[in-house]
């Protein structure tokens, strides 16, 4: 199905090639899982792949590259794209429609396809996803999980026989997770021949057929997926977990935990019409303390954290910082914010230059502003510019410039998107340390991995109120049910019906 041949590529502007002698074969109808660090050049195979490294990144390409018996290479992406179908980590970045059916006929129409195969297609893609009772939807009232499906369905609709998807669950929740699994074991079934790019592993564990590890662009190991037992070759690759979480690091306990620093009473809020997204929160939080807020997409995390920031009034209720109740307007800027959307962050021309953009300019210039970027892996990017950075790059930059406002609480929502263990870690040391020095951080996530290696306490958020606290001595048994979740089992445990 595929065949590449000695492949280079190197980016317009960049001495170094971001891929160097690749040569890859797929056979038809298997799932290959590609990963290694962030930054090492997986996205970028993916996007030579379907053209759009050579084309709409600007590069040059060597080496030739077959799908489905025809050569690509300098081929127009709509001869490509007959053949390859790419579903992107941000689905929003390929809607071209306003609903869910339109946009899943969008490319069929465009096509040229009459409307018997249109009517069919659209029918077909809808159940393999399992998205009919959304066929009539707004696209953006969805769900992350929800869009991801809608451009699965889009893309497996045009019947192009290979598919790429890139990082697909990097903001999915757990929920979504497994109903992916379903779909892809469906498509699997069909004779689908799939490449997935991701740093999350677990979940496709007893899907994948072939592994490929890519370190500095460099194709190190391409073979059967048992390498991945071997947790000696993860650690000195830095890839995550494969099977079920190990043991949970030992209970960090912060140097500062006397003085509240947060408190949130009876908070209420949403937006338009929906004032109940936020109901009825309290919590209490302390100098040093990390809480992770879990939950399934859509049930209010980030809502709660707009409100905290004063981006987003509340209905009712207070929240006090340093035992000062402040309405939204005095709450910008007292806490700070990294969003799931990292790209959208970042305003400078350069890396280093993102740093010394801050209001408090003054504190992080000079070898301060590069020993942050050093902290977070970024030094020897300093003069690039941030939007040509991969994904995990982007996502630590944009840490790195929240961290030097050094602000008394910060918000981390979906922080490991793109980001490979060695990474994670290197993060979870740095919330460590924010700790020590009094800091209050709360981490939005759906990763396990995160969690378990920095924050100590789980408040597990449901249709807007806190569902479940869970302490550390839990997380080994809490995790393992995630993972193991099954959404056709009844609730006969407690997560189930948490999830449920």
């Amino acid at each position: 199905m595929l065949k590449i041949d000695d492949l280079t590529f190197t980016y317009t502007g960049h001495k170094l090639p971001a891929l160097e002698s690749i040569n890859l074969e797929v056979a038809p109808g298997k799932l290959v899982l590609v990963t290694g660090p962030s930054g090492s050049g997986k996205s970028t195979l993916l996007h030579c792949i379907n053209g759009l490294a050579q084309i709409h990144y600007g590069g040059k390409l060597e080496g030739d590259i077959h799908v489905a018996g025809r050569d690509t290479s300098g081929k127009p992406l709509w001869q490509i794209s007959e053949l390859i179908g790419t579903v992107f980590q941000n689905p929003n970045t390929q809607f071209f429609q306003l609903t869910v059916a339109d946009e899943i006929t969008f490319g069929l129409e465009y096509a040229g396809f009459d409307n018997k195969t249109i009517k069919d297609r659209f029918r077909k893609a809808l159940a393999d996803v399992e998205i009919e009772h959304l066929r009539n939807r707004d696209l953006f009232t969805l769900s992350s999980g929800e869009k991801q499906k809608v451009a699965l369905a889009s893309i497996i609709a045009m019947d192009q026989p290979l598919l790429l998807m890139d990082e697909p669950t990097a903001n999915l929740d757990i929920v979504s997770i497994h109903e992916l699994i379903k779909v892809l074991q469906k498509l699997k079934n069909q004779g689908r021949t799939i490449i997935i790019s991701e740093h999350r592993l677990w979940y496709l564990r007893e899907l994948a057929d072939q592994v490929v590890v890519i370190k500095d662009g460099k194709l190190i190991y391409d073979s059967e997926p048992d390498i991945l037992n071997c947790s000696e070759f993860r650690d000195e690759i830095g890839l995550r977990i494969w099977n079920e979480p190990g043991e949970v690091t030992k209970s960090y306990v912060p140097q500062n935990n006397n003085s509240p620093i947060l408190d949130i009473t009876n908070l209420s809020g949403g937006v338009g019409k929906n004032k109940q997204i936020i109901k009825n929160v309290s919590l209490s939080l302390k100098a040093g303390n990390c809480i992770a807020l879990m939950g399934h997409n859509g049930t209010g995390k980030t809502m709660l954290s707009r409100i905290l920031t004063g981006l987003q009034k509340q209905h009712k209720g207070t929240v006090s910082i340093e035992g000062k109740i402040l309405k939204p307007k005095h709450r910008i800027g007292k806490i700070g914010c990294v969003t799931q959307h990292a790209e959208q962050q970042l305003f400078s021309d350069t890396v280093l230059g993102e740093l010394l953009l801050k209001p408090n300019i003054n504190s992080i210039e000079g070898d301060c502003s590069e020993e942050i970027l050093r902290q977070y892996d970024l030094i020897a990017l300093k003069d690039r510019h941030p939007q040509t950075l991969s994904g995990g790059e982007k996502q630590r930059l944009a840490i790195a410039a929240s961290m030097a406002m050094n602000p008394g609480i910060i918000i981390l929502d979906e922080p490991t998107s793109g980001m490979d263990m060695l990474r994670m870690r290197n993060l979870s040391q740095q919330i460590k340390k924010l700790c020590d020095k009094g800091l209050a951080v709360i981490v939005i996530t759906h990763d396990i991995e995160l969690v378990s290696l920095c924050c100590d306490q789980i408040l597990w958020i449901e249709n807007g109120t806190i569902a479940k606290n869970i302490e550390r001595q839990q997380y080994i048994k809490f995790f393992n049910e995630l993972i193991k979740f099954n959404t056709q089992e009844g609730n006969e445990n407690e997560i189930h019906g948490c999830l449920l």
